[in-house]
């Protein structure tokens, strides 16, 4: 059997299925609550529909797999320059913070 560390999935359904579905309950990543949803707005950072979006998940993802390495200041700080570079939007923190809380 295959037993992520972490899981990143792209819908709410799912992130919510693996922790109430018993076969997902042997999974390390569900056991020490490494499920990751991914953000999703506008358009989800790491899956469909293919696009931008999918610049800022690559800072995310380092984010969430090393947060040791990749630390959250510096994520967030490269979040609020995508939004400025590729929406002309200056994101605020609280922006930001409600973006990840989906």
């Amino acid at each position: 059997m295959w037993k992520p560390d972490p899981v990143i999935p792209a819908s709410e359904e799912f992130a919510a299925l693996v922790y109430n579905d018993t076969a997902w309950q042997l999974i390390p990543a569900v056991q020490n609550y490494r499920v990751y949803l991914t953000p999703s707005k506008p358009y989800n950072w790491f899956a469909r529909p293919p696009g931008v979006n999918r610049i800022v998940g690559i800072p995310w993802t380092a984010h969430v797999l090393y947060p040791g390495l990749f630390l959250e200041d510096r994520f967030r700080e490269k979040a609020k320059e995508f939004y400025a570079i590729f929406y002309h939007y200056d994101l605020s923190g609280e922006e930001l913070t409600a973006l990840l809380s989906g």
